[in-house]
């Protein structure tokens, strides 16, 4: 099984509130999305803002899974996409993406993804530089946590 650990602290992943992963799509594509949901995803690399209250840890361990249920809107995306990076810190999950749509222009492929529960258009993005959104989460307390296999 894949484990997380935090890059330099020691600090357990599961003691946050809100991750944040970093997706490479290597070509477009389109998909359908639970129920009624289409979207056309242009190659790049994304970010997915998600939450998992009671077991952070769990939740972003179960998105690298072959052998789940789809069932989440990113689960469908994560069959023919990759993560390459997870963050994680202690702000709420829609705190984090009302701070970075202010803050930030970030590409909205397909409005509603992960957003059926939130007031935002959407909690995945197509970004243009993944390390100015590097260093904005860390200015945030997120913290880049290790994928060992």
């Amino acid at each position: 099984m894949l484990g997380l650990t935090v890059h330099s602290t020691g600090q357990s992943l599961r003691d946050n509130k809100t991750y944040v992963l970093f997706i490479l799509n290597n070509r477009s594509i389109s998909l359908h999305i639970g129920r009624g949901l289409f979207c056309i995803f242009p190659e790049g690399i994304y970010i997915y803002i998600g939450s998992g209250k009671k077991n952070l840890k769990k939740r972003v361990l179960r998105h690298f899974s072959d052998k789940k249920k789809l069932h989440w809107h990113i689960d469908y995306f994560l069959v023919s996409a990759k993560i390459i990076d997870v963050y994680a810190g202690q702000r709420e999950e829609k705190e984090l993406v009302s701070i970075i749509l202010k803050e930030k222009t970030l590409n909205i492929p397909c409005k509603g993804f992960g957003a059926t529960d939130s007031p935002y258009p959407s909690h995945l993005f197509l970004i243009e530089d993944k390390e100015e959104i590097e260093g904005f989460l860390s200015s945030l307390g997120f913290k880049k946590y290790n994928l060992n296999t």
